[in-house]
Order: C-alpha cells, then sequence, then structure tokens
C-alpha cells in the first residue's frame, strides 16, 4: 500500500503529535531488542547520575505522576530501577537505578546515538538544530500559560 500525501491539517497539535509518533517509532523499534522503549530511556538517562524524587522526575520529564507511574511500573518489575523513602522526608519516593538499570542505559546509548545520527542525516542537521531551537521555544512559551 501505498502512503499517501501528507494532510495537510491546520491544527498545530495535530502536526506535532504526528511528527512525534515518525521519530518515536524510530526510537522505539532501535530500542526494542533490548526490551526498551525511548520513554523508558529518558527515564535511564535522567537516573544515571543521581536518584530523583517522583514529583522532580515527572517535572523534568514533562509527565503527569499517573503517566509516570505507568511508565515506571515495568522498569521497576524488571529491576531496572527501584523506589526508596527519602532519608529526611519517609513520604518522599526516590527512584534509582539498579545495576542492572546501568548496564541496559549504557547498551541502549549506541542504539540511541544511532537514531539521532539517523535523524540528523536524513532532516539535515541544520534542520535538527533549528528544529530543536524552536521546539525549546515552543516549550518555554507555552509551557507556563494558563
Amino acid at each position: 500500500m501505498m502512503a499517501s500525501a501528507p494532510y495537510a491539517s491546520p491544527c498545530t497539535c495535530f502536526q506535532i503529535r504526528r511528527a512525534a509518533r515518525v521519530i518515536t517509532g524510530r526510537y522505539d523499534a532501535a530500542l526494542a531488542p533490548l526490551g526498551l522503549r525511548i520513554t523508558q530511556f529518558s527515564v535511564l538517562a535522567h537516573l544515571m547520575t543521581t536518584p530523583i524524587a517522583l514529583t522532580a522526575l515527572a517535572d523534568m520529564l514533562v509527565m503527569d505522576r499517573t503517566t509516570l507511574t505507568r511508565t515506571l511500573k515495568p522498569m521497576l518489575a524488571a529491576g531496572w530501577l527501584t523506589l526508596e523513602a527519602e532519608a529526611t522526608d519517609r513520604r518522599v519516593k526516590l527512584a534509582r537505578l539498579t545495576e542492572a538499570g546501568t548496564a541496559l542505559f549504557e547498551q541502549a546509548v549506541p542504539l540511541w546515538r544511532n537514531v539521532q545520527r539517523g535523524v540528523k542525516d536524513d532532516l539535515g542537521r541544520d534542520f535538527v538544530r533549528d528544529l530543536h531551537d524552536r521546539l525549546t521555544t515552543v516549550w518555554e512559551g507555552l509551557s507556563h500559560a494558563p
């Protein structure tokens, strides 16, 4: 079946989500041999240097706590990370990578880099740099809007 021409929707959300699905699919396909999704890779990357409170991690990943919990559940079951109470406030839960999570992340980085390189090659390095700048501007301009 031939792909049809892209739908020229005037909806900004539709256009961004469509592009995000295509890009996410590339990363997920590359990481699939490790049983990892790009959303999980991002969690591992954020936890590589230090444990992070779940609320702070959700903020960093721009996720609500419910979505973060759903993302973490299979990662906890796989033994890639643990949750522990913070020493000074037992109500605060910290996510921490396990040795297995660290090893998985280290295996995943070359796969992730290959996709990064492929996207830059397909779209052009200057375009990707400009895209990152523009998406940062979108996030900064709209993330604090009511």
